[in-house]
């Protein structure tokens, strides 16, 4: 029955944030992040169950996702039922996890789902959606189910959660944050620490930070997306930091230059050219579109114009003849097999693994990168695990490119200059010369005084 004779509902909800309701119901994308035990679960709740009684249509479908429906039960269905007791001709499916309400035109239903079970989403039409947990929920179910489902009703979606690192909450974050900045009026980012909500009180906001520990307090309390996970290789706080050194040319002179080169495999990928001399990296060249011929005239023009030390290509796929043809070229090339054997296998699963950790050693060491974000993402984005033999295995690029809907086409250009240790050509002269002048003395002891 519509709620047209119904002069008004008191849910049994004091809002926490007032103006956040606000915002949401002014804007079709909403980003929330907020720090652990903030309210938001009870915050998109209420949102969606505000949404369902005002539709307008006469049947308006509404879904709460988190990470796995066992999950989705235990943190919102409680709720649901409490917060919508009050309404008259509510009706309730518990095998369903369904609460159908009268709206104002007709009769709206709210679903709880679990992103573990993705094809129970397919083909609906829903007017709003909350993802709740983000960061655990896989990006494919935003991209290739959630937003279809949205598009017949130009529905509206809240991504609400808490930091984990650099992972595809964070890229979905700065992607709504950067809309909002620019101006568009379909997007809102609203981020929350401890200190900017009443939810904790101060002696428990102490104990949490002792009980904790410092990096999972700024991480999930301070929703500090630098603050690395446990499975993230790189923090994006060693970045950051690698970005804000200053520079002086004395600090790379004479150090050799090398040049990395990842080589475009998809159609959005891009291929990227990184020149890294010593502590500096320029800015990361990026091609797309252009042929391998057109990928060959770059590097021979870099090769001829900066002499570099050495030219390491991904051989992978199309890489490998950009290899062929500088080859052809008499250009002295290096190809790379990610996937083969670590200098230090003992430590490293394979050569990928092994060239990140040494960018990684380096970034945190004394690395000058380019003030890139895109860049910065894509570094603090491979998780790690061990493999059974202890060595270092890094996260594959297919989930990778899974969880961000994009490669890591830059990162991956400089992590190849870190393929083997260069020496200049100084250096090699150098060493060329001791050569000669150890081959020249005769029954030569090195501790003789």
């Amino acid at each position: 029955m519509p709620l047209n004779n119904v002069r008004y509902i008191k849910l049994p909800y004091t809002p926490r944030y007032p103006d956040i309701h606000k915002a949401l119901e002014a804007h079709r994308h909403n980003c929330l992040v907020w720090h652990r035990r903030s309210g938001k679960s009870v915050t998109c709740c209420l949102h969606l169950i505000k949404s369902a009684l005002m539709a307008e249509s006469p049947f308006a479908l509404y879904a709460y996702i988190a990470p796995y429906k066992v999950m989705a039960r235990s943190i919102i269905w409680q709720y649901m039922l409490y917060y919508t007791s009050v309404i008259p001709g509510r009706k309730i499916s518990e095998s369903r996890l369904s609460i159908k309400l009268p709206s104002r035109n007709g009769l709206a239903e709210i679903r709880v789902f679990g992103g573990d079970q993705p094809d129970t989403l397919r083909g609906l039409g829903l007017f709003g959606c909350v993802l709740d947990e983000f960061e655990d929920i896989k990006p494919a179910l935003m991209t290739d189910v959630v937003r279809p489902a949205l598009s017949d009703h130009q529905g509206w979606d809240v991504i609400a959660g808490t930091p984990k690192g650099a992972g595809n909450y964070h890229a979905l974050y700065l992607d709504y944050k950067e809309k909002m900045d620019a101006g568009d009026p379909d997007y809102f980012v609203n981020v929350k620490t401890v200190n900017d909500t009443t939810a904790l009180q101060e002696e428990e906001i102490q104990q949490l930070r002792n009980l904790m520990g410092e990096k999972a307090f700024q991480r999930e309390m301070m929703v500090d997306f630098s603050v690395a996970s446990e499975e993230q290789l790189i923090p994006l706080q060693s970045v950051y930091a690698s970005q804000s050194r200053r520079l002086d040319k004395r600090m790379y002179e004479g150090a050799p230059l090398v040049v990395g080169v990842d080589v475009a495999r998809f159609g959005d990928d891009k291929t990227c050219i990184c020149l890294r001399q010593g502590v500096y990296v320029e800015p990361i060249i990026q091609i797309q579109g252009e042929s391998t011929m057109d990928v060959v005239s770059r590097l021979t023009r870099i090769y001829q114009e900066r002499k570099p030390d050495a030219i390491f290509v991904e051989s992978v796929g199309v890489g490998a003849g950009v290899v062929d043809r500088l080859r052809e070229l008499q250009i002295p090339v290096t190809a790379v097999e990610p996937g083969g054997r670590a200098i230090d296998s003992d430590h490293n699963f394979n050569l990928r693994a092994e060239m990140w950790c040494k960018m990684r050693d380096w970034i945190e060491a004394e690395g000058i990168l380019p003030p890139d974000e895109e860049l910065a993402t894509q570094l603090g984005c491979p998780n790690y695990e061990y493999a059974p033999s202890g060595a270092l295995k890094l996260e594959s690029k297919k989930n990778i490119r899974q969880r961000l809907k994009k490669s890591t086409d830059l990162a991956d250009s400089l992590a190849l200059t870190f393929a083997v240790p260069v020496l200049s050509k100084k250096e090699l002269d150098l060493l060329s010369s001791y050569k000669t002048i150890a081959e020249g003395v005769e029954d030569y002891e090195p501790l003789a005084y």
